[in-house]
């Protein structure tokens, strides 16, 4: 049975491109061949020598040299490729791909002879990047496929290339942007904090179950690299997004040595139009940074930002049928019956006996032997997250309505509901072990907590979202830290 393809629509490519005969198969995909100047939004990796890069051009994998020329497709089919990773040796290139019938998972390519091997089994798999020996590779786990900037909820896993079991490093309730390798070997990544001035803080894995901040980025960046020295970070994004507006996209330099944020490009293009902000590449010495836009390649100079064209020719094979008409959508009358197709966030009860999940914007409890699902609580606002307390007297959730959103309590014997907090935007509900407390996360606020629930006494601030004073990297400065954050995974900060 034949992978699930990605179909391109071939009116858009003749009005492109030139198009050469092409073949006939008997599945309604036809092969075609046509040559292309010009590319849209794509992810670059350059080369660990600095002689080549990788970039992705309608769906697949293609080099070129650095100061541009003939372009060399190097993956074919009725797929999907993007987020190219170069290997340290310049062998192999990681890269996530839709080949195997689901929205993506991790493949590498050899380069001597073009083998294809897949190294993930999940769902949703991307931004891979490569162990500075080779042998693992982390990437993301995303919960879904996310059409916001500058990615959705994810969590950080790592795997290694010649087989074994996957480490999960992260949970996957966060907006994590990009994972990538400091020089000194440790794995990092970058969580995207919306607020009224989002940031992106930079993670750092210090032990299994741990994990540290070194720094923070002012907005909201969708791509951090470290600079190979580690005397900073490169980030693109968009540095200020209030209000659902777009701006200006920024390639920045956030150096560490001092406290310097330096802006290496201003972009045109918003991040959001091409659904996720596209990878970019900073050269081995550091002096310049690789990416597209504006329809071609560009070499950005770091120190001072002039760009240079990377002019390139590329024949491209693709594999193309005509578009398929979506699915008529039913929309039923008010007061009709419905039946969900999907739940979300399922929980179980402490006594096992009962699922508590959301569906139709609502949360139901449903008992695990089978039988009706029950909603729990009245009203038209939208409820999300529930969380049950440890003896599952209580649920927590979110619920939103009238341009606001709220956490409430829910007894869910006398079905009587208490508001805790109510604002902009909340997420994350939890609660501790002995059941007193609650913890959820806010815009203003990185974790908040309501100290006796149950005695109903006002919230506290665990956290403010404040930007944090920096731990330099190893080597990158003399400075003696002035601070350190460290949580474990999933858990609070304390």
């Amino acid at each position: 049975m034949r992978s699930p393809r990605r179909s391109i629509p071939i009116a858009v490519v003749l009005t492109l491109f030139i198009v050469h005969p092409a073949t006939s198969q008997d599945d309604g995909w036809r092969t075609i061949e046509l040559e292309t100047t010009e590319v849209t939004a794509p992810d670059v990796a350059v080369s660990p020598d600095g002689e080549w890069l990788v970039f992705t051009l309608l769906g697949h994998l293609h080099r070129v040299p650095t100061e541009g020329g003939e372009a060399e497709q190097l993956t074919f089919g009725p797929y999907h490729d993007a987020d190219p990773a170069i290997s340290p040796d310049g062998t192999r290139v990681a890269f996530g791909s839709n080949r195997d019938g689901t929205d993506s998972n991790i493949f590498v390519l050899n380069l001597a002879d073009g083998q294809i091997s897949q190294v993930t089994e999940d769902s949703l798999a991307g931004r891979p990047a490569w162990a500075p020996d080779g042998s693992a590779i982390a990437y993301l786990r995303l919960r879904t496929r996310s059409y916001h900037c500058p990615s959705g909820r994810a969590g950080v896993a790592r795997v290694a290339v010649d087989g074994g079991g996957v480490e999960h490093l992260s949970g996957g309730d966060e907006l994590i942007s990009s994972v990538f390798y400091l020089p000194d070997g440790r794995l990092a990544w970058a969580t995207v904090e919306f607020s009224l001035r989002p940031s992106t803080r930079i993670d750092v894995l210090i032990a299994p179950d741990s994990v540290e901040t070194v720094d923070t980025l002012s907005g909201a960046m969708g791509r951090v690299l470290v600079d190979a020295r580690g005397t900073g970070f490169y980030a693109r994004g968009n540095p200020q997004r209030a209000s659902g507006m777009l701006v200006p996209e920024h390639l920045v330099f956030q150096g560490l040595a001092v406290n310097e944020e330096r802006r290496v490009a201003t972009l045109p293009m918003p991040p959001c139009q091409a659904a996720v902000t596209p990878g970019f590449a900073v050269a081995p010495t550091g002096d310049a940074v690789y990416l597209g836009e504006a329809g071609g390649l560009w070499k950005y100079s770091v120190r001072d930002s002039i760009r240079e064209p990377i002019p390139f020719h590329a024949n491209v094979t693709l594999e193309v049928r005509e578009p398929t008409a979506p699915a008529t959508i039913a929309f039923p009358t008010p007061g009709d019956l419905l039946t969900p197709r999907g739940v979300v966030s399922p929980a179980l009860t402490p006594d096992g006996e009962s699922i508590v999940f959301g569906a139709a914007d609502h949360l139901w409890k449903q008992p695990t032997v089978g039988g009706p699902a029950q909603r729990l609580v009245d009203g038209s606002g939208y409820e999300r997250e529930p969380a049950l307390s440890p003896d599952g007297r209580y649920l927590l959730f979110i619920s939103s309505g009238a341009w606001k959103q709220h956490v409430q309590l829910l007894d869910l014997e006398t079905r009587e509901v208490r508001t805790l907090a109510t604002g902009l935007l909340y997420w994350n509900p939890a609660w501790s072990r002995d059941g007193r407390r609650v913890v959820f996360r806010g815009p203003e606020v990185r974790w908040a907590v309501a100290p006796t629930v149950l005695g109903g006494r006002d919230m506290a601030v665990l956290l403010r979202a404040t930007r944090r004073p920096k731990i330099p990297l190893p080597h990158a400065s003399r400075r003696r830290a002035r601070t350190r954050r460290v949580h474990h995974v999933g858990s609070p900060p304390p």
